[in-house]
C-alpha cells in the first residue's frame, strides 16, 4: 500500500515537489498508524488468534517503511532549499 503513493526512485526537481512527496507519505503514515494501533489492540485484547502477531509485525514493517520514505522526502526538500556549495579556487 505504501509503495503506491510515490516512487522515491527519482530525484525531485524542486523543493516543492519533494515537500509534496513528503506530504503524501505523511498522510500514509497517519493512516498506517491507525492500522498498527488496531493490530496492537487485537493482540492486547487476545483477539485475532494465531495470525494476530503476524499481522502486527506486517503492519509495523509497512509503517516503518512509510516513515523512512517520508524522512527521505523531507531530507531531499531540505537539500534542495539550500544553496549549492561553491568552491573557491
Amino acid at each position: 500500500m505504501a509503495s503506491k503513493l510515490c516512487s522515491c526512485d527519482h530525484l525531485p526537481a524542486s523543493a516543492q515537489e519533494a515537500l509534496a512527496c513528503a506530504q503524501k507519505w505523511d498522510n500514509a503514515v497517519q493512516r498506517m498508524m491507525k492500522t498498527y494501533a488496531g493490530a496492537k489492540f487485537a493482540i492486547n485484547a487476545g483477539r485475532g488468534g494465531a495470525n494476530a502477531a503476524q499481522r502486527f509485525e506486517d503492519r509495523a514493517e509497512v509503517l516503518h517503511q512509510a516513515m523512512a520514505h517520508r524522512h527521505h522526502c523531507q531530507l531531499m526538500a531540505e537539500q534542495l532549499r539550500k544553496r549549492p556549495l561553491m568552491l573557491k579556487a
